[in-house]
């Protein structure tokens, strides 16, 4: 049985308090998240990695 999105943003809301990524669609064994860039995530030259 898979997680719902609702369970999956319970669990992360209470295991990852201080994360920034949001929960998009969950189904059929994947998920979409997305996760606002902000100053903080930037690398030197204003650059940001696109590795997972």
């Amino acid at each position: 049985m898979s997680a719902t999105k609702e369970e999956i943003v319970a669990f992360m809301a209470l295991e990852f308090p201080q994360t920034k990524c949001v929960i998009e669609s969950v189904g059929d064994n994947r998920s979409t998240l997305s996760h606002d860039i902000g100053i903080n995530e930037l690398r030197p030259g204003g650059t940001v990695s696109d590795q997972y």
